[in-house]
């Protein structure tokens, strides 16, 4: 199996693992207050975060200052912050409220959208 084969598979499993937790939790979910909601949210938000990045993740946009540390007279090396262009914790609202989803699903939307990020200069 090659990297990248290997990569999808992961992407994959963790997407179906994804969908089955956000089904059995969906009921709790939607009875909890907007607080206990937002706290779902970031925890789903999270769990997008830890799945693999698809090769193509890269929307090519990067930051001028990210750009610019990498000036041959920064004295600092670059340290790139990368950054999900569809804020996490709402594409984790939307899958909590989409008594429609599937792995099939959470899978395109993952590669086209969820998933998709750009670079920044960290900050730490």
């Amino acid at each position: 199996m090659t990297k990248k084969e290997d990569r999808e598979k992961r992407i994959d499993a963790r997407c179906d693992a994804l969908v089955r937790v956000l089904k059995a939790i969906r009921p709790i979910y939607l009875k909890f207050s907007k607080y206990e909601q937002g706290l779902i949210e970031t925890m789903t938000g999270a769990a997008i975060w830890y799945i693999p990045k698809p090769l193509d993740a890269w929307t090519g946009m990067i930051s001028f200052e990210a750009l610019r540390s990498f000036h041959p007279d920064n004295p600092n090396s670059p340290k790139l912050s990368e950054e999900h262009v569809f804020p996490r914790k709402m594409a984790g609202k939307k899958l909590l409220n989409d008594k429609s989803l599937t792995f099939k699903k959470l899978r395109k939307l993952f590669r086209e959208k969820y998933g998709k990020l750009h670079y920044l200069v960290s900050r730490i």
